[in-house]
């Protein structure tokens, strides 16, 4: 996992604009901040990938991360088209870097079912950690997903994760509260 999060973040690099026109430098950003209950959905079924990812563009929307729908789901649709952001243990990683989004947040839902997502292990997804990021934020982004990549690389904290329950245990768990 730790080498997939490592691979995904220097793909990710094809994608990212940075900006050369700013003198300020982008704040390195944890998961700890970027999570809460309102952005965490339990107990979804998609059909597939694509009803996936227009779930999580409309909820950007309504959960203020982003105001533009159209924005955030065809900039995840580009991404994946690019490579999948599908990992291991039925965990995919959809992510996003746009003008419209204007705080860095995750959007995190634990499905009802498993759906075709191309992955590093060829299983099926049912949990997904979308990663959305303000466009020229390149930095933050890549350290976004690489700290949620060595999270995932723990068994323990993987296990714990995908058999959650409760919103605000995977809030906390996402947000290092409860690492044992």
């Amino acid at each position: 996992a730790l080498v997939a999060g490592i691979l995904m973040s220097i793909e990710q690099k094809k994608y990212v604009t940075k900006s050369n026109e700013s003198d300020e430098q982008p704040k390195i950003i944890s998961t700890n901040n970027l999570v809460d209950s309102k952005r965490v959905f339990l107990n979804k079924s998609f059909n597939n990938k694509e009803s996936a990812l227009e779930f999580i563009a409309q909820q950007s929307v309504e959960t203020n991360v982003s105001d533009s729908f159209n924005s955030v789901f065809e900039g995840l649709k580009a991404r994946e088209s690019e490579s999948s952001t599908g990992m291991e243990n039925g965990i995919a990683i959809p992510h996003v870097s746009d003008k419209s989004i204007s705080n860095a947040s995750l959007i995190v839902i634990k499905m009802d079912n498993e759906i075709e997502w191309p992955s590093l292990d060829g299983k099926p997804t049912n949990f997904l950690i979308s990663i959305l990021v303000p466009e020229n934020n390149g930095e933050a982004h890549l350290n976004i997903l690489a700290n949620l990549s060595r999270k995932l690389m723990d068994k323990e904290f993987t296990n714990q994760l995908i058999s959650s329950n409760s919103k605000e245990e995977i809030v906390n768990l996402l947000s290092g509260v409860n690492k044992k």
